[in-house]
């Protein structure tokens, strides 16, 4: 994760860049790429994938650059008369936290109840986008308290600080909901575990899925001669001094990554364990909690 400081300007755009594409990469049939695989000089690369019923295709990628927006998946969703938010976020870089925001901002206009963060793809980013978006989910009750301290070793302890919860951006209180569901997996990684650390002393999280890939460390660009250095500088610890989680976060509750659905679709295994904790109040029966 890093902690480039970037204060933020909302963009009239930024309902337009939130839009929701599904799983776009993901390809529920398991389509595979195998090594048939080609490029001429001046031509795009082609290649053939087979799905796991054996039929073939062929597709060519043309070189470019390809926005990577920040959101995956948006879904309203209704469980026992609840309405139920669902945000399926890839990073914390970019203009994540306007399409964060704006996707709240929708999701909220329908009066949702509940949300459900999907994480599972997200290797992180920018602390100050996981603040902002932390923000926005507990709402205004939480301005200025502390999201997370950043510490650095012995000799740049100077350097140390608090990063606090503000709602930047929001004419009402955010979300303002007293519990999230977070969706995680092994790649669910640095400034989302951040994310998680920073929320838990101040509210009800509920994480489902996968064991996160245990960073609770960042860095700041260094630049010296001609390059740029991505040396780790800090380490996080939340509000009760929690950290050094290097083996990552175990889940409230175990859930598989389900390929088999799209992302958002409440039949998806891991969305599917969080709509039951959310119903029942504890873990599936297939679903035992980590650590029993």
């Amino acid at each position: 994760m890093s902690s480039t400081a970037r204060r933020r300007k909302k963009p009239a755009c930024a309902a337009e860049t939130a839009s929701s594409p599904s799983r776009a990469f993901r390809l529920p049939t398991r389509t595979c790429p195998t090594a048939s695989a080609s490029r001429s000089a001046a031509g795009p690369t082609r290649l053939k994938l087979v799905s796991s019923e054996g039929l073939e295709r062929e597709i060519a990628i043309a070189q470019a650059p390809y926005p990577a927006p920040a959101i995956a998946a948006e879904r309203l969703l209704e469980v026992d008369g609840r309405k139920v938010g669902y945000i399926a976020l890839r990073h914390f870089v970019g203009k994540a936290e306007w399409e964060f925001d704006a996707a709240a901002e929708r999701l909220r206009a329908e009066g949702i109840e509940e949300l459900v963060l999907d994480l599972r793809m997200n290797r992180g980013g920018r602390v100050n986008a996981a603040q902002e978006i932390a923000s926005t989910i507990r709402g205004r009750r939480l301005e200025q308290r502390t999201f997370l301290k950043l510490i650095h070793n012995s000799r740049y302890r100077d350097l140390d600080k608090v990063v606090r919860f503000e709602l930047d951006g929001w004419t009402s209180n955010g979300l303002s909901l007293s519990r999230v569901f977070i969706i995680t997996s092994q790649n669910t990684c640095s400034a989302s575990e951040a994310l998680i650390q920073g929320l838990s002393p101040h509210m009800d999280v509920i994480t489902v899925g996968g064991k996160s890939c245990g960073k609770p460390v960042g860095f700041v660009p260094v630049e010296y001669g001609d390059g740029v250095y991505y040396a780790i500088t800090f380490k996080t610890v939340n509000a009760r001094g929690e950290g050094d989680y290097y083996d990552g976060l175990t889940p409230t509750c175990l859930a598989p990554d389900d390929l088999t659905h799209e992302l958002g679709d409440p039949e998806e295994a891991s969305l599917k364990a969080a709509l039951h904790y959310l119903r029942f109040s504890r873990c599936p029966i297939s679903s035992e909690p980590a650590g029993l």
